[in-house]
């Protein structure tokens, strides 16, 4: 896979439970990425330049908390 758009830079946080936004692009709205952080997989801006983020690349297993 070939991306132009990267994720920003992961947050440094720490969190009791992970919660997913997204698991693909597909999940986002207005041209954001799916980013796996440390609280999980949330939908964020794409940056032009390669951080430390992480695309998410969709999984059969990954949930969307609507909480």
């Amino acid at each position: 896979m070939c991306f132009t758009d990267f994720c920003p830079s992961k947050p440094n946080i720490f969190c009791y439970r992970s919660s997913n936004q997204c698991c693909s692009d597909d999940d986002c709205c207005y041209g954001d990425i799916c980013c796996e952080e440390f609280c999980g997989k949330k939908c964020r801006t794409p940056t032009k330049q390669e951080t430390n983020g992480t695309r998410s690349v969709y999984s059969s297993t990954c949930q969307i908390d609507y909480e």
